[in-house]
């Protein structure tokens, strides 16, 4: 959210409203306000619409399209989202954004397929600016996961090993559920989460190596360059960007080959995966700028 905040404001769009992904807003729909007070809403996607059956996240987040314009009085655009599974009350409540960007071609296709038009932009955080660490790369690092039984997994192979392991969830997790509506609040939280998102980074461009069971942490170690082993999330987003990113998944591992695979020692990134991944931050960059400014064009038309 700092990175999509900071993109608007520097094409001079004033993000002035928020509303938590966790929080369903349907129950407050009165409260949030409509043109000319807005002139857009902007969700952001990341990985939580999926398998709207059994998911009321992925419908309440699709819904948000066709209220801006029924009730709002204002377009909606939907970026920065993983989309998968999804049923056909779905497909059709994402026809109302004007315009949809999805974070890897995986979902492009899972859109494709139900014939909404959508553009690829990868995610946000791509658009990161780092250094590289101002000491050698030591040790593995282990991350979670979004399914617990992976993260203890992971946990138990660092522990046996001596490896350090961090949690992508943290204490802050209860500020990030509460409502943040007014700009001036903003400030606060952002300062916070940025800290975070930094301690973070500086773990994994430091590491030698990281295992990971995250989306982001992926993002993470092809920002950095850090080498890594991914396993699958809660969608195929992982094995999706893998591909965008190298044509292929040798990079994700099962949780029983883990082990085997770090202790082979083919622990580093090949030249042909560094030029990749060269390739696609760059592209990555130029594919951000283009959205957001695409989004604030849209925007002042009006």
């Amino acid at each position: 959210m700092s990175r999509l905040t900071s993109l608007l404001e520097y094409w001079a769009i004033t993000p002035v409203y928020f509303w938590p992904v966790r929080k369903d807003w349907r129950p407050h729909a009165a409260s949030i306000p409509a043109f000319p007070d807005i002139h857009a809403v902007i969700v952001n996607g990341e990985g939580s619409i999926h398998r709207p059956t059994s998911r009321k996240r992925a419908v309440y987040l699709s819904e948000l399209g066709r209220f801006a314009n029924e009730s709002l009085g204002v377009p909606a655009f939907l970026v920065n989202a993983t989309i998968h599974d999804i049923d056909a009350a779905t497909a059709d409540n994402l026809r109302a954004f004007e315009r949809v960007f999805v974070r890897e071609s995986g979902s492009l296709g899972t859109l494709e397929r139900s014939g909404i038009p959508a553009a690829v932009t990868p995610d946000l955080c791509m658009s990161l600016e780092w250094s590289p660490p101002p000491v050698a790369r030591a040790g593995v690092l282990g991350t979670d996961s979004v399914f617990e039984d992976v993260s203890r997994r992971i946990r138990s192979l660092c522990r046996a090993k001596g490896w350090a392991f961090v949690r992508m969830e943290h204490k802050g997790r209860l500020l990030r559920r509460e409502l943040v509506r007014l700009r001036h609040m903003r400030s606060c939280w952002e300062h916070w989460f940025n800290h975070r998102e930094r301690v973070f980074l500086d773990e994994i461009r430091s590491a030698e190596f990281v295992i990971t069971g995250r989306f982001h942490a992926m993002v993470f170690c092809l920002l950095t360059r850090t080498p890594f082993l991914a396993v699958e999330s809660n969608t195929p987003k992982i094995s999706a960007m893998l591909m965008d990113v190298f044509g292929n998944t040798d990079r994700l591992a099962a949780l029983d080959d883990l082990e085997a695979r770090i202790e082979s020692g083919a622990r580093g990134f090949d030249e042909g995966e560094i030029e990749a991944i060269d390739a696609y931050v760059s592209t990555a960059n130029e594919r951000i700028r283009s959205m957001i400014e695409s989004v604030a064009d849209s925007i002042r038309r009006g």
